[in-house]
């Protein structure tokens, strides 16, 4: 049922119920019932249909129509529910201040009321003026508290509603902007692993081509080196895109061992190295400093970055002469990666705003807050140099 059907049922309710008051109660008033007392009976009560859309109104109207009702001597008891119904309406309905004048205007009506009968009822002589008035007060009084709490009610009801939307719409874009980082994360892991090893496949099945015949051994080791490359990129894109399947119960806050690339640190650099110089490339690695154990993130995205460096080597420059460099110092993580490859010989080699692999290389280090640079050296190669802030040692704490 709406509210307006509601209304209007209450309305006509309480037309009838005045209507048969009148004719079962005739004695109630100084004169009898008549067309005319029904008619304001009528007044005071069907209004009462719009309440919700015109409260105030409705309130003047059913308020002045009973005042009318009770002065012309009818029955002094009755007609007096319609206003105070109205009265509730613009309490739960209206601004404080009209709440007030409304409440005014219903006491002065039933004080009127009440009088009426004192004045009419001997019995009731005794009666004081004031007490009359008091009594009137107070029920007014009543029915305003009882409405300015529905209001606050439904205000702190709407106030509840609106923090929940925004609640649910921070929390569905909080999803939306962790499912695209974690999307940004898997893309630039697989960028990673892709490119590293598709790269030392490709430069070993050039060279297995090409001595296939001549040079048997040889053709058969970049083989052997094929197939363990391949094995392990599969067996690292595997392990990465397997996050795609893990529900986040499960997943738990351990996604490091699900992105971590196995045993890192210098001794997993080595490995690396060695298999980019078995596919032709003459690197060096070069460890300067005491190594420490690194946070497992800050290694993973060390391991990438020179991963992606020797990569972009190979593509861009070929099988040049390539040097690495390690620098542990207390509080930061010097890396340097540099190549002898003269400037005729890049086709085509990256700036250090273009190209994915720069980018992802660029995002990893200002991850930890670090500072990145990639470009020509002085000596004529290319150059990649990043530096990782470190935690200070406990004992060389100040």
């Amino acid at each position: 049922m709406s509210p307006w059907t509601a209304d209007a049922a209450l309305a006509v309710a309480l037309c009838v119920g005045g209507v048969l008051w009148e004719l079962y109660e005739p004695h109630q008033g100084m004169e009898p019932p008549d067309a005319v007392s029904r008619l304001l009976i009528v007044v005071v009560n069907l209004p009462l249909a719009a309440r919700r859309r015109l409260p105030f109104t409705v309130l003047a109207v059913s308020c002045a129509a009973a005042m009318l009702y009770h002065h012309l001597g009818y029955g002094y008891g009755q007609n007096n529910m319609g206003p105070l119904l109205a009265l509730y309406t613009v309490a739960a309905h209206r601004p404080l201040g009209w709440a007030v004048t409304g409440g005014l205007l219903t006491a002065a009506e039933w004080a009127h009321a009440n009088l009426a009968m004192v004045r009419a009822n001997s019995a009731m002589a005794q009666a004081k003026p004031w007490s009359v008035l008091a009594q009137s007060m107070l029920v007014c009084a009543c029915v305003l508290v009882i409405g300015r709490g529905v209001l606050l009610l439904a205000e702190r009801n709407n106030s509840l509603a609106d923090l929940s939307e925004r609640l649910r719409r921070e929390r569905e874009r909080a999803e939306h902007q962790a499912a695209v980082a974690e999307r940004v994360r898997i893309a630039r892991e697989l960028h990673d692993v892709v490119a590293h090893h598709m790269s030392v496949i490709a430069v070993q099945s050039g060279l297995a081509r090409y001595v296939l015949r001549t040079d048997p051994a040889t053709a058969e080791n970049a083989l052997e080196l094929i197939a363990e490359s391949s094995s392990e990129g599969l067996a690292e894109a595997r392990r990465m895109t397997s996050v795609l399947r893990v529900d986040a119960e499960d997943a738990g806050s351990e996604e490091d061992d699900v992105f971590g690339p196995g045993p890192t640190g210098p001794a997993r650099i080595q490995v690396m190295v060695d298999r980019m110089r078995s596919a032709g490339l003459p690197v060096e690695l070069v460890v300067m400093g005491e190594s420490r154990p690194l946070l497992p993130a800050m290694d993973r995205s060390v391991y990438r970055l020179l991963q992606e460096a020797l990569t972009n080597v190979i593509k861009h420059a070929g099988l040049v002469r390539t040097r690495v460099e390690l620098a542990y110092g207390t509080a930061e993580l010097s890396i340097r990666v540099v190549n002898d490859a003269p400037a005729e010989a890049v086709q085509p080699l990256p700036d250090a705003k273009s190209g994915h692999g720069l980018i992802g290389m660029r995002e990893r280090v200002l991850l930890f807050e670090g500072t990145f640079r990639a470009g020509r050296s002085p000596q004529g190669g290319f150059e990649v140099t990043a530096v990782f802030p470190l935690p200070v040692p406990v004992g060389e704490e100040r």
